[in-house]
């Protein structure tokens, strides 16, 4: 990413990728058979989490980890929400009133 002319955004999205993984992610990261699962327990978890699962959702966004170009990104609205599949658009989110911002 950082070759890429588009360096600061893709980083600023890769972010957000993880973050919605890791938030989609939330049960069973701090899950716990008595409550809530130790810090250090959902460190692991995070750090689990983010190689096994949050790893597959970047790649299907910017492409292989072991290629040498990202995949074409394009821009997408600051209320987007990624998935697994990637880009995941919520109609609702938006103001679908005319005349406001």
């Amino acid at each position: 990413m950082r070759r890429s002319q588009n360096g600061y955004a893709d980083r600023y999205r890769a972010q957000r990728v993880v973050f919605d993984c890791l938030t989609e992610n939330t049960t069973k990261i701090s899950f716990s058979e008595i409550g809530i699962a130790e810090k250090d327990e959902i460190e692991q978890r995070i750090a689990g989490m983010s190689e096994s699962v949050c790893k597959k959702w970047l790649q299907n966004t910017f492409g292989p980890s072991d290629s040498e170009t990202l995949l074409p990104q394009t821009p997408k609205p600051l209320r987007a929400v990624w998935g697994e599949e990637g880009h995941q658009g919520y109609p609702a989110m938006y103001n679908n009133s005319l005349g406001t911002f």
